[in-house]
């Protein structure tokens, strides 16, 4: 793994790591893809696919902020999940017509790209689970 993934001493140390990068790239791509969606979808897909793509994201700071390495890997297997979850969300976005084929196989390729790279970062904090600093904690 990239030595962007082993040090994680400050509050903004997520920002450093590789799957998170991508993860949020996704989150921007998603918000402008979905600005698209039909008006009666705002409440229904659109919302449940924006939820699915943050919480992407969302997971790996959560769980970079927990205090173990365990829980860290539990946090990167939830954000896993979100994404195929989001996957399911935008194969239907592309079976109702509101995505093109092609958007569909751009934003799968990153949806698998970010999947595998999580994967990748969980055998990483395995392997290295005494080498990975945590992040101090708040008094108070």
């Amino acid at each position: 793994m990239p030595t962007e993934n082993v040090e994680q001493s400050s509050a903004v140390g997520y920002k450093r790591l590789v799957v998170w990068k991508e993860a949020h790239g996704l989150v921007l791509m998603i918000y402008k893809t979905t600005k698209t969606f039909p008006k009666d979808e705002l409440f229904g897909l659109t919302s449940q696919l924006r939820r699915a793509v943050v919480s992407i994201a969302a997971n790996i700071v959560e769980g970079q902020a927990r205090s173990s390495t365990k829980d860290f890997r539990r946090y990167i297997d939830m954000a896993r999940g979100s994404l195929l979850e989001s996957r399911n969300h935008f194969y239907l976005s592309q079976k109702k017509g509101y995505i093109s084929p092609i958007e569909f196989q751009e934003i799968d390729a990153l949806i698998e790209k970010i999947f595998f790279k999580a994967i990748g970062f969980q055998k990483w904090l395995s392997k290295n689970d005494s080498r990975v600093s945590r992040e101090p904690r708040l008094a108070g």
